[in-house]
């Protein structure tokens, strides 16, 4: 890369930092999303037209800080995926719109990871149906494969996570850094102002063993941001894929006014209506402007109000709690004396308990004899005799 090319990839540091921190804090009930988005795309759009990576580069041949620009298409997709419909937009139709733009731009991330080489070998696997090519026989996995799959990403996710922060934070107290990161590594980038980036030559993502490579500089840390990228992305895409599936079979939305019975609906008397007490009861239309009612004579109105409240009209005289206590009083209620007094089988069962006495020998008899009442009664009457549910 000419000294041209890493200067403007230095200056783009700074804005794709800050895009990276506002996608962090998007979804909080703010526009820090959309300005995201914006400011990506700026990003973009300036990298492309410096050529700061070629298509014919090398994952070697990519500067350590031009390596950035390789996540722009997964906070796209993150940002689209969790991003806000507005009010008064048709929710199914700029839904569906989201999640398609989410998924192209997953499948864009994963197009930059295979021309590139950016994943170790155990992640290329793990991820082997979103890293291969266009026209690719897809492949077919049972249920078992993919759960073993799911496991192993979870595995792989939670490695590479606990890795990476832990070398920022060994990385910002060594640089003596004035501010600390987002909260969640996915977004941190791990630009801290006043230090220098040394550009290394070596890439620790090409080992064949089964496990990640270690996160010891700068440029592992953010080929290990790719894998964290790559693994967060191939769920995003999957659950991206099932929602869109929902999306293509939700009915059309049913039309907001019914214009069938607009006739009728002149003559219906709403509920504001009753508010009008005065005022003229037919407009010169004949159509009613509040309601009434038609008495058979002049003075049966009057005599229909002089009926209501009259001496003979019952008005409750007491409460219900007022109604139980006399109830009470006049002994229709039986209750206990005390609620907390416990019933004649749990004074039984607590006689019982005290062995070598009187009443727990008393105690036990009585809850023989009863036991002995309740098994002849069991053997003289069958079983459901009493409830022949109308069946004689």
């Amino acid at each position: 890369m000419s000294s041209e090319e890493q200067d403007g990839a230095s200056s783009l540091t700074a804005e794709l930092d800050a895009a990276f921190r506002l996608a962090a804090e998007a979804g909080k009930g703010n526009d820090a999303g959309s300005r995201a988005m914006g400011v990506l795309g700026q990003v973009a759009h300036a990298a492309d037209a410096l050529g700061i990576i070629s298509v014919n580069d090398r994952l070697h041949e990519i500067s350590t800080p031009s390596l950035r620009i390789l996540l722009i298409p997964s906070i796209q997709a993150y940002l689209e995926n969790n991003s806000v419909i507005p009010e008064g937009e048709d929710r199914m139709r700029a839904r569906k719109s989201h999640v398609q733009a989410s998924m192209g731009a997953a499948r864009l991330f994963f197009s930059l990871m295979r021309r590139y080489e950016a994943l170790p070998p155990v992640v290329r696997a793990c991820l082997l149906p979103y890293m291969q090519r266009e026209g690719a026989e897809p492949v077919v996995r049972n249920p078992s494969e993919r759960r073993m799959i799911k496991i192993q990403s979870f595995k792989l996710e939670r490695a590479v996570q606990q890795q990476l922060d832990a070398f920022r934070k060994a990385y910002r107290a060594q640089a003596r850094a004035p501010t600390t990161g987002p909260s969640d590594v996915f977004f941190d980038l791990l630009v801290v102002p006043g230090s220098e980036e040394v550009d290394e030559d070596t890439d620790d993502m090409g080992h064949t063993d089964g496990e990640l490579p270690p996160v010891r500089t700068l440029r592992a840390y953010l080929q290990g941001m790719c894998v964290l990228h790559a693994l967060r992305c191939a769920s995003l895409l999957e659950s991206a894929e099932q929602e869109l599936e929902l999306l293509e079979h939700v009915p059309p939305p049913k039309p907001m006014t019914d214009t069938s019975h607009a006739a009728d609906d002149a003559w219906r008397l709403d509920s504001h209506w009753f508010s009008k007490t005065s005022g003229p009861l037919l407009s010169e239309t004949g159509k009613p402007l509040r309601p009434f009612v038609i008495t058979p004579a002049a003075d049966k109105r009057a005599q229909m109000q002089a009926a209501v409240f009259r001496p003979s009209h019952r008005l409750p005289t007491m409460s219900i709690d007022e109604y139980l206590a006399e109830e009470e009083r006049r002994g229709n209620i039986v209750s206990r004396s005390h609620p907390d007094e416990p019933t004649p089988r749990e004074q039984r069962t607590a006689a019982a308990e005290m062995d070598g006495t009187r009443e727990a020998e008393e105690a036990e008899e009585e809850a023989r004899q009863e036991a002995i009442h309740w098994d002849a009664y069991k053997e003289q009457h069958r079983r459901g005799e009493g409830n022949t549910m109308n069946r004689g």
